[in-house]
């Protein structure tokens, strides 16, 4: 199997190199990544069939990789020097971990357990295990433009304007990020109970949400002090979403 170490620690990465490159014949390292945006890359650029994937990374954590490429179909092997809890949550779950510090016969067991014909990546029971784990953690999701990927935590993201096949992306603190999708492709990785379209090109986080003002055909003004037009067609269901009445 081609297997890709995605791993922050140095001492950890090389250690489990040296382990595969000398140890595991039916394994074929391919590359290491040290964060969230460099462990996505390579897998966008390489198609693994195995990831050696770190749960707390520096820039995120290792469901943020999940998700950011849950399009590709690989085999996982987490590694995590976490409490006796995370492990239960690892054990409940069937999930296939390495518990750091880790040697051969670790890998050689991890790997020979998910290379079983029965060895499947249940994605329902990884959510249900990051919910465990991180039961408050922040929705990273990731987008490629033109100048490379960004990684956005969703509770920042104000609001997306759509032009065309193209959508502005209006981030807490940061300049718009242009996106070349349209508006409805970007709005569906989004959490739909806080996401609202008010208007055929805008879509805000109702979080955002200072004031909607009845004048001048309606429209939002936002925390930020963006003026969001919100269409006629759309004002009843603004307003039954935002009062749940």
């Amino acid at each position: 199997m081609r297997a890709l170490i995605i791993e922050n620690e140095t001492d950890a990465q090389e250690l489990l190199k040296n382990i595969i490159d000398n140890y595991i014949s039916d394994v074929s390292l391919i590359g290491v990544a040290g964060s969230v945006k460099e462990g996505i890359n390579k897998i966008i650029e390489s198609k693994p069939e195995l990831l050696f994937l770190d749960i707390d990374l520096g820039d995120g954590t290792g469901f943020d990789v999940l998700e950011a490429t849950k399009s590709l179909s690989y085999k996982i092997i987490f590694t995590t020097a976490f409490d006796e809890y995370a492990i239960k949550a690892f054990k409940y779950n069937t999930v296939h971990y390495l518990l750091k510090p880790y040697g051969v016969s670790d890998i050689k067991e991890a790997i020979e357990k998910i290379t079983q014909p029965d060895s499947v990546i249940d994605r329902p029971k990884i959510d249900s295990l990051l919910s465990q784990i991180f039961p408050n953690r922040p929705k990273k999701i990731a987008f490629n433009t033109g100048e490379g990927l960004w990684m956005v935590d969703e509770n920042e993201v104000i609001r997306l304007e759509g032009d065309g096949s193209y959508t502005h992306l209006y981030v807490q603190g940061k300049t718009p990020i242009i996106i070349s999708k349209p508006l409805g492709e970007i709005e569906n990785r989004l959490d739909s109970e806080r996401f609202y379209r008010v208007h055929r090109s805008h879509t805000v986080n109702i979080d955002y949400i200072d004031k909607y003002m009845r004048e001048d055909g309606g429209y939002l003004l936002l925390s930020n002090k963006d003026m969001v037009p919100v269409s006629r067609y759309k004002k009843e269901g603004l307003i039954q979403f935002l009062t749940g009445e």
